[in-house]
C-alpha cells in the first residue's frame, strides 16, 4: 500500500481486512509491519482504538483472525511450528 505519509494507510488496511473477513469469516490474515516493534505496536494500538469485527493479536495465537507481527518474528514462529 503506497500512500503519502499520514495518508491513511493504516486505516485503509484495517477497513480492508475487516471487509475481507466479513466475506470470508474463516480466513486468517497476517499483517507484517516494517521491521520495528514501534510500528507493530502502533498498528496494534490503532486496531485496538477502532471498532473492528475481528479478533487480533501481536503474539502467535491460532484462535485469532488477524496476527500482527514483524517479518523476522513470523519466520521464527514458522520454523518453531515446523519442528513440532
Amino acid at each position: 500500500l503506497a500512500i503519502a505519509p499520514n495518508g491513511g494507510k493504516t486505516e485503509i488496511s484495517i477497513k480492508s481486512i475487516d471487509r475481507y473477513l466479513q466475506k470470508f469469516p474463516n480466513a486468517k490474515v497476517l499483517v507484517l509491519t516494517h521491521s520495528t516493534n514501534v510500528l507493530k505496536d502502533n498498528y496494534y494500538d490503532r486496531v485496538d482504538s477502532i471498532h473492528v469485527n475481528f479478533t487480533y493479536s501481536k503474539e502467535f495465537d491460532p484462535n485469532v483472525s488477524v496476527h500482527i507481527g514483524l517479518p523476522h518474528n513470523h519466520k521464527k514462529t514458522s520454523q518453531q511450528e515446523s519442528k513440532i
